[in-house]
């Protein structure tokens, strides 16, 4: 019988590219939602995942679908929920695997998370403190630190500018190295952490596909599309103005945008080597896949629904 890893946020980006992985791998997913019928739940049946309905803020729910499992793929959400219900459920998470006498625990966390604390990212400060209730609970456990994921860059508003007014704003300065990771390469992070659990178990790893100036970046882009891009920097006075929209308007969810977005960048615009701190060599040792970046614009089709 296949074993089974439980996935949380499963209908979601990071859960759903983890439970992809894991089929591959053979294991038996069982991926928990607060939307089973929905399309993204049903294209994961489809795919053979069992779906579980379940929300981190129920603890019930969440013992059901622990029932008899292996493993436990943990990520949760600040943006959607904010600091305490964050802390509040990730902690609910890690105590039904306690109890459920889970055997590995997988947390996606966030980089830097060991070397912000004060700095007021609470984004950060909200994953360090699961962290730290994740080592008390005293579960074989991986933490995933994973960099800035590529995958903010593919909303239909960012697609459009590149390609309708060639395009590209970020907030990070144009000659700053700064890390980033492709979704895909935290899935294979992810499965290989559950199959080779004597690698990875006790671990806690800052993960990153690529390492490129914003230069670099459009200039990859624009090969990819054929057609020139060019960089714009956003700076803090816009920031506080995108900041105050989304809070406004009630869509930080949506945006993953915030006052605590503004901090990190300001960390990371601090730092000669854009703040991450993955060792990329080394984590292309343990997986010769990972993606670069002509790669993964590759993989994005950037005028869909355009």
């Amino acid at each position: 019988m296949k074993r089974t890893v439980v996935v949380t946020g499963a209908t979601g980006r990071q859960g759903g590219v983890v439970a992809r992985h894991l089929l591959q791998q053979g294991w038996h997913v069982r991926g928990v939602t607060r939307h089973p019928a929905g399309p993204a739940a049903r294209l994961l049946a489809r795919l053979g995942v069992e779906l579980i309905e379940g929300d981190l803020n129920s603890r019930a729910s969440l013992d059901r679908a622990l029932q008899g499992a292996y493993g436990v793929f943990g990520v949760t959400d600040f943006w959607e929920h904010g600091f305490e219900a964050e802390v509040r459920q990730g902690k609910t998470l890690v105590d039904a695997a306690v109890d459920a006498r889970v055997q590995h625990f997988v947390f996606n966390s966030v980089g830097g998370v060991d070397r912000t604390e004060g700095l007021a990212i609470a984004h950060f400060d909200s994953k360090r403190a699961i962290e730290a209730h994740l080592r008390r609970g005293g579960l074989a456990a991986t933490v995933f630190r994973p960099v800035t994921f590529l995958e903010n860059f593919v909303s239909r508003r960012i697609r459009k500018a590149v390609c309708v007014d060639g395009v590209f704003r970020f907030c990070i300065r144009p000659s700053t190295p700064f890390q980033m990771v492709a979704m895909h390469d935290v899935g294979a992070f992810v499965a290989k952490a559950f199959a080779e659990p004597g690698v990875y178990a006790d671990r806690a790893m800052e993960i990153a596909s690529v390492r490129v100036t914003m230069l670099e970046f459009v200039a990859a882009l624009a090969s990819a599309l054929g057609r020139p891009v060019r960089y714009e920097c956003l700076g803090p006075a816009l920031q506080w103005v995108i900041a105050a929209y989304v809070q406004v308007t009630g869509t930080s969810g949506r945006y993953k945008v915030g006052p605590s977005l503004i901090a990190q960048f300001r960390w990371n615009n601090a730092s000669p080597a854009g703040g991450w701190d993955a060792d990329i060599e080394a984590l292309r040792r343990l997986h010769p896949g990972l993606m670069t970046i002509r790669e993964w614009m590759a993989s994005v089709n950037w005028r869909a629904g355009l």
